[in-house]
């Protein structure tokens, strides 16, 4: 057996810590073991922006025992997912990417062990985003809950899987979907907790509701079908401990088979809707499967999420603008004779005060290209972010 060392970086709006913490150079790292011998360190990555270390996700370090590497990292990237899974069912909070940075033989005896480094030149640390920390006490009931019986464990990777998944697409109708499949996933093992089994039943006259034995017509015996209440179990998580009606469950399920099969005539507004309450309905089920108390359930549902969303747009602008002397351009494909505006911004300065409130200053310029007739005559400008954005304020001089 071979042993090899594994090191992932993960781009996560959880933290370990807050702020605060970072800004005064406490960082958490936390340990892990796997069977066989297979050990995990998770620690805070902080990188030096402006005098302040300031958080850009998690990195994992990992010592496998495999027979090859590429079984290693297949195994490596197995538990890290979980891990990043539970954390984002623990917060409510997403995780956006993980990368590979590096591994090599840790082998007991190798003298010269091989190596491979990864680099990634397009891709840059998010410093600008909401970070939320993890309930450490919450997360050792999960954690512990996760390890107690691995028998759905594929079923939940799938399902938390999703649930990320979910937190991450940018389209209604893409959550709608995600969520439903993680919960579908679970579904089994929630009829096996609820005791919801298979049932035999003869075929049944639609009339009277009698059982038909025999064909009326040739005298052939029917035999019992296995009836399965597929979504009983599920269902009985919406209305017990969402408090869901009945019928807006029977809705949403309805509403999933027409999206599946044939979604003319779908309204998008719906999916924006309910996309939440499915969410939640999801979160439940994960919490059911593993047997959570309903504390620990409470607190994650009592959580607003962040999504993919406040990655990037935690600050925005947007201009008003009218413009004079803009002529019919002519062919849509006349791409290079649109007006355009272009945004450059430059932070040089960011702090970070008591609380763990980020700020930051800089400046703005924006470039206005057109023909020479046009003009940009600006009615206003607008700056604003999400209320859980991890950005305070900001001082930017436009030019």
């Amino acid at each position: 057996m071979n042993r090899f060392f594994i090191r992932y970086h993960s781009n996560t709006l959880f933290a370990f810590g807050d702020r605060k913490d970072h800004k005064n150079k406490i960082v958490q790292t936390w340990k892990f073991n796997f069977k066989p011998d297979n050990e995990v360190a998770i620690y805070e990555r902080l990188i030096p922006v402006k005098d302040l270390l300031i958080f850009t996700g998690l990195g994992f370090d990992l010592y496998i025992n495999a027979e090859t590497l590429d079984d290693a990292l297949t195994e490596s990237r197995g538990i890290v997912s979980s891990m990043l899974n539970l954390f984002a069912l623990s917060s409510q909070a997403a995780w956006i990417s993980l990368r590979l940075i590096n591994y090599y033989d840790a082998t007991e005896g190798v003298k010269d062990r091989k190596s491979k480094w990864f680099f990634y030149p397009t891709i840059q640390d998010d410093v600008l985003k909401s970070v939320r920390k993890i309930d450490k006490n919450e997360f050792s009931k999960i954690w512990t809950a996760y390890n107690r019986d691995t028998s759905n464990a594929f079923h939940l990777l799938i399902a938390t899987n999703q649930l990320n998944k979910g937190f991450k697409s940018d389209s209604f109708s893409d959550k709608y979907i995600d969520y439903w499949t993680g919960i579908e996933y679970l579904t089994n093992t929630l009829n096996n907790k609820f005791n919801f089994l298979p049932t035999k039943k003869f075929p049944h006259c639609n009339s009277c509701k009698q059982d038909i034995l025999r064909c009326p017509h040739c005298n052939t015996e029917f035999k019992e079908k296995i009836i399965v209440g597929r979504f009983d179990g599920v269902k009985k998580v919406a209305l017990d401990k969402l408090q869901i009606d009945k019928k807006f469950f029977d809705k949403l399920y309805e509403m999933r088979s027409r999206l599946l099969k044939d979604a003319r005539g779908v309204d998008v507004k719906y999916f924006r809707d309910k996309s939440s309450t499915l969410k939640l309905l999801l979160i439940c089920s994960i919490c059911e499967t593993l047997d959570l108390p309903n504390d620990t359930i409470n607190k994650i549902l009592s959580l607003e999420s962040l999504e993919n969303s406040l990655t990037h747009p935690d600050l925005r602008f947007a201009q008003e603008v009218t413009l004079n002397e803009l002529d019919v351009l002519g062919p849509i494909e006349a791409i290079d004779k649109q007006p355009e505006i272009i945004f450059e911004n430059n932070p040089d300065h960011i702090t970070i005060n008591e609380n763990g409130e980020l700020s930051f200053s800089g400046k703005t310029k924006f470039t206005y290209k057109a023909n020479d007739r046009v003009k940009f005559n600006i009615n206003a400008v607008e700056q604003w972010g999400p209320n859980n954005s991890g950005v305070k304020d900001s001082q930017l001089n436009i030019k």
